[in-house]
């Protein structure tokens, strides 16, 4: 396997709305679509096909501190595919990739389905979202200009 099957299997990933791509030795690749991991193919993939796909999305700097910490998340644009967040780490003695899609285009409120609570208000209303691990936190706040004037002059 190479780079531009790689490319193909990130193709795919688009096409069928997936969110993520797994590849790991001894499985198909897998899709996770509406949040269900789906195996895309029947072809199991080896170590070395693995090895392969890494090499070929990796520079020798990366490739070295992949050995040393025995894992490594970075991200890389495929210009008419979108950006996508690689996370390559060691699982059972072979390398294994969780991939990510993130899309040039941001779907709006509509687009997501998102209740009438999350949809933007008029200003001065700020969203903050944050993300870590498995929790989503959402806040919002009012802001007004007399507020931001009295924290820039302080």
């Amino acid at each position: 396997m190479e780079t531009t099957e790689l490319q193909n299997l990130l193709g795919k990933m688009r096409d069928h709305g997936a969110s993520d791509l797994i590849l790991s030795a001894g499985a198909s690749p897998r899709l996770r679509v509406s949040g269900n991991l789906t195996p895309y193919g029947t072809a199991l993939l080896t170590p070395d096909d693995i090895q392969t796909l890494v090499h070929g999305v990796l520079s020798k700097k990366q490739i070295e501190t992949l050995e040393q910490k025995r894992s490594l998340d970075f991200t890389r644009a495929f210009e008419s595919l979108a950006i996508f967040r690689f996370n390559i780490y060691y699982q059972r003695n072979s390398l294994a990739m969780a991939i990510r899609m993130i899309p040039y285009n941001i779907p709006s409120f509509d687009e997501l389905g998102l209740p009438e609570g999350f949809k933007p208000r008029t200003l001065p209303f700020v969203y903050v979202f944050g993300r870590a691990d498995f929790t989503v936190s959402y806040y919002g706040a009012n802001i007004y200009p007399e507020n931001v004037t009295v924290g820039l002059e302080q």
